[in-house]
């Protein structure tokens, strides 16, 4: 059998490449999230700053929210450490010393660096090589590198803003990088009197560094130290867990990085599979006269079935690993543009897991085997018949179509970003309806074009239907629409649950602007600056994420909070009982809906856990007329913002009156439009890599199923040319063709969406057109369209010119 299985594969090898080139581009990219997925698993952070301590205690990040079956979350701020931790921590018999961090962004010469006590350098990668430490308050020690591009020099002054005020110091050393250990950001190094005021937090510390005394070892010290915290929200660190201290978003960006790979992957052997099988099915759906001829014989339909599927083995066990080799250095060069876009922000180190590329082969193995079995298995049989096949699959898709509608009408009724996985189940459902049901659509949209087409062309357009309507168009169609359905559900229902937690401020308040100073915070002078000017408002802004007790809707990721340091700077939002004049102290304004769910009203209280876990009980002073994708909360600044990394405002909303500009306002106070929501730019980044994929992957299916078919239908042009068909009629017939499954390809995939984009788009924004671009679509169509297009002509013309019949003159001319 194995002779015949190689020799079948020889005979047919420009059909097989195209099912080769789509298991192997597959198998590397699944690959590739395989390695991408075990380094966000591993979740290795080195640390820079800390790296010379071999224990480092940390805050306690994590965090069970306030709902029903809560998972372990992290939170959103920095838990940061008392002065009793590094009390206790001093007089343990192992410990040397205890270097409290403390840390702050800070400008220079307008470059962005890292506010740092002189205390803590030893620790990271830094030496003195010029002038002296910050003995005394006022003194600096530069970065060599900022001071070479500012132009400083130990003596000189240098102003440096910190939280939008800009003081001046003396710089009194500079301190060198090692080449071969990389920071962030370039350091500034204070006196401990300084770096504490500067950070905004006197009392307490971001982290310790625990150095450990004579031949007491790392083992030992952590042992000592986790015991003498017991009880306490702290955790101890060693290895590559030290980073995290100084990168705390490291765990979070290694989860997400883990979880969007996973997901990518999945999604990439479920576009791969009807791809592979529509491929294989091509190739062996004409091989009913071989296997007749076998049957004939005598030979049993499980031999040839195994013959079948010895080729499709012998085609996997050469694509899989062509591909899986592809993979680590594919996953390699996205985790570089990942760091280098600053998408995960924390210097994860990235891991070419052998065991997670051999995962990746295996998986990708049984996946091409189980898409190809289902073809082959009716290829192997004589007496096949698609119409029945067509009626077995009828109870599935109509069980599929029934779910998918359900769940449409779930997604418009209970529209909220945790059910944001309903809406795309209802959409994978209406799409497996339409691939179960896609010869019968097929034929039927065919029918709708078909005055169309014959009244653009009358003997092509009517030869085109035919072969569409005879089932040509369905398995170069599938992609098209599969493309259509996930790329649109997966870029716009993500951009329309997207948090825009500055916008609402900006559409209730007309005429208003959100500005920012270089260094991130906004200090009360700074803030004073900016209201100086008469009649300009500003409020400082802080934003934070918080938990609501009581709250079923709230999700891992709970809900947006925004704390203003004067309430009549937000006047202007829409109350519908209660007055903003009273938001002082703990109290706290929410969303009209958001109430009546929690069941409180004006005068009652809430307990809402803050950004760093702290819980607090605060009383309904107003209720605000929102719409639930802007259900923020409102507190009182001074409340919200000691429970923030930041600890001041981070935004100034400026309000101006008659005659001024309240942008133009902002910058001559030295501020800056605000840039847009942080978000998550993880789930951007793999939005438009799942994107690119499918369009990758339609262009693969639709040129393999196109070419393919072109190949096997030599003969039948023959016949054509010697009938009286001209070239450039043959080859407009199949260009029509390709036209066809593209059409029928989007009107497909864009029917399966729509039932469900634009109820979520209605309920989100209040218009039926999607938030997102609109790129996005016209670029999945224009890859059907030009990769049907290109592989029909471009095969018809190869085996045209090979086999004759499109040279010449046609028979019936001569």
């Amino acid at each position: 059998m194995w002779p015949l299985i190689l020799r079948n594969l020889r005979y047919r090898r420009s059909a097989f490449t195209a099912a080769f080139l789509a298991m192997a581009a597959g198998a590397a990219i699944v690959s590739a999230c395989a390695v991408l997925a075990a380094t966000g698993t591993r979740a290795a952070v080195p640390p820079q700053r800390l790296a010379g301590a071999p224990v480092v205690v940390l805050g306690d990040q994590s965090f069970r929210p306030p709902v029903e079956d809560p998972d372990q979350v992290w939170l959103a701020e920095k838990v940061r450490l008392s002065a009793s931790a590094a009390v206790v921590l001093r007089a343990l018999p192992g410990v040397a010393e205890v270097v409290e961090d403390v840390s702050f962004p800070a400008v220079s010469g307008g470059i962005a660096g890292l506010g740092q006590d002189w205390a803590v350098a030893r620790l990271g990668p830094y030496t003195l090589t010029a002038g002296a430490p910050p003995a005394r308050p006022g003194g600096l020690v530069l970065d060599a590198g900022l001071a070479a591009r500012t132009g400083a020099a130990v003596g000189g002054r240098v102003g440096v803003e910190v939280n939008g005020v800009t003081e001046t110091f003396t710089v009194t050393g500079l301190a060198a990088r090692e080449r071969d250990r990389p920071v962030a950001r370039p350091a500034l190094f204070f006196s401990t009197a300084d770096a504490r005021r500067l950070a905004g937090h006197p009392g307490t510390a971001d982290a310790l560094a625990v150095l450990p005394a004579a031949a007491v070892p790392p083992a030992q010290l952590e042992r000592q130290v986790a015991a003498a915290l017991a009880g306490t929200r702290t955790v101890t660190l060693t290895g590559y867990e030290r980073g995290l201290a100084e990168f705390p978003a490291g765990r979070e960006d290694a989860s997400d990085l883990a979880s969007v790979a996973t997901v990518l992957g999945a999604i990439t052997l479920m576009i791969s599979m009807p791809v592979i099988a529509g491929v294989i099915g091509l190739v062996t759906g004409r091989r009913g006269h071989e296997v007749s001829v076998l049957r004939g014989l005598g030979t049993p339909a499980a031999r040839i079935r195994r013959m079948m599927l010895g080729e499709a083995a012998v085609l996997c066990a050469a694509a899989v690993p062509a591909g899986c080799l592809a993979g680590p250095p594919l996953a390699r060069w996205l985790f570089d543009r990942l760091e280098s876009g600053g998408v995960v922000p924390a210097p994860l180190v990235f891991d070419s897991s052998p065991v997670a590329v051999c995962a990746a082969a295996c998986l990708c193995l049984a996946s091409g085997l189980a898409a190809a079995y289902l073809p082959l298995r009716r290829a192997a049989g004589a007496d096949h018949d698609s119409r029945r096949d067509e009626r077995e699959r009828s109870p599935l898709a109509a069980i599929c179509l029934a779910g998918g509608g359900v769940l449409s009408v779930a997604t418009a009724l209970l529209v909220r970003p945790p059910h944001l996985g309903i809406a795309g189940l209802s959409v994978v459902l209406l799409a497996l309806a339409g691939a179960l049901t896609l010869p019968r659509l097929t034929r039927a949209i065919t029918g709708l074009l078909a005055r169309p087409m014959r009244a653009l062309s009358v003997r092509t357009g009517h030869l085109a239907l035919l072969n569409a309507r005879g089932g040509r168009a369905g398995m170069a169609a599938l992609p098209i629409m599969l493309a259509t359905c996930l790329a649109t559900a997966n870029l716009y229902l993500h951009a329309g649950g997207a948090d825009d937690s500055a916008r609402p401020f900006g559409e209730h308040l007309p005429g208003a602007a959100v500005m920012e100073t270089g260094s991130g915070g906004v200090a009360p002078a700074a803030l004073a600056r900016a209201a100086a000017r008469p009649g300009v408002t500003a409020t400082g802004i802080v934003t934070s994420r918080v938990y609501v007790g009581g709250d079923p809707w709230q999700g891992e990721a709970g809900r947006p909070a925004h704390g203003v340091t004067d309430p009549a700077g937000v006047a202007g939002l829409p109350v519908s009982a209660g007055s903003l004049a009273a938001l002082h102290g703990r109290s706290v304004a929410l969303g009209e809906e958001h109430g009546r769910r929690l069941g409180v009203t004006v005068g009652q209280t809430l307990t809402v856990w803050l950004g760093d876990g702290a819980a607090v009980d605060v009383r309904v002073v107003a209720l605000l007329s929102l719409r639930w994708c802007e259900d923020f909360l409102l507190l009182p600044a001074d409340l919200l913002a000691p429970h923030t990394t930041a600890t001041v405002p981070t935004r100034v909303l400026i309000r101006a009156g008659p005659g001024v500009d309240a942008h133009r306002a902002g910058e001559s106070a030295g501020l800056r439009p605000a840039a847009g929501p942080a978000g998550r730019p993880l789930r951007a980044w793999v939005d438009y890599l799942v994107t690119g994929v499918l369009v990758v992957f339609t262009a693969i299916a639709v040129a393999s199923a196109q070419g393919t078919a072109a190949v096997r239908r030599r003969e039948e042009f023959g016949v054509q040319r010697a009938g009286g068909a001209t070239r450039g009629q043959v080859l407009r017939m199949l260009g029509v063709e390709a036209v066809l499954v593209a059409v029928i390809g989007v009107v497909l995939g864009t029917a399966a969406v729509t039932p469900v984009v634009i109820p979520y788009a209605l309920a989100v924004n209040g218009l039926p057109l999607p938030s997102g671009p609109a790129w996005v679509y016209l670029a999945v169509v224009g890859t059907g369209l030009s990769s049907a297009l290109v592989a029909t002509l471009y095969h018809a013309w190869c085996t045209g010119g090979r086999e004759g019949w499109l040279r010449g003159r046609s028979e019936a001319r001569r």
